[in-house]
Parts: C-alpha cells; sequence; structure tokens
C-alpha cells in the first residue's frame, strides 16, 4: 500500500476511537498506538516540513483522555480553519 493511503487510513482509525464520544477513554492505549505509527507514516511519507503544529496537537488528545475520561470536540471552531 502507498504510503499516503497508509496514513490517511492511520488518521481515520484514530478518528474512529474520537468518534466514540466519552467511551474513546476505554480506547486510549489503541488511539496512541494509531497516533504514533500515523506520525510515523506521515513524516516518512511527507517530510518534517509539513509536520506542522496540529501533529503535534494531536499528541495531547490521549494524555488528556487519561487524565479526565472525557472527549472534548472541537469540531465547531476548527471548521473555521
Amino acid at each position: 500500500m502507498p504510503l499516503h493511503c497508509e496514513s490517511l487510513f492511520l488518521l481515520a482509525d484514530s478518528l474512529d476511537i474520537l468518534k466514540l464520544g466519552d467511551q474513546a477513554a476505554g480506547y486510549v492505549d489503541e488511539l496512541e498506538t494509531c497516533q504514533l505509527k500515523h506520525h510515523t507514516v506521515f513524516r516518512e511519507c511527507y517530510g518534517d516540513a509539513y509536520s506542522k503544529q496540529k501533529i503535534h496537537y494531536k499528541w495531547h488528545i490521549a494524555n488528556s483522555l487519561k487524565k479526565k475520561p472525557k472527549n472534548m470536540s472541537c469540531w465547531a471552531p476548527e471548521r473555521r480553519h
């Protein structure tokens, strides 16, 4: 499978977990695994120049779910960007 497809599928897997709402807190380990694989494949495919802040910010999601098992949606503010 081409790297860009693998990257997209891994991102979709992460989003599937996040779409579970508060139940996503039960899948934090799987989320971290998906995010790590996605980050690795994304950087390999596109390079560091495209690994901007949003790639970094996603690492905070799993940590937040571990601390407080509430899945806060940011879809409304993100739609502006």
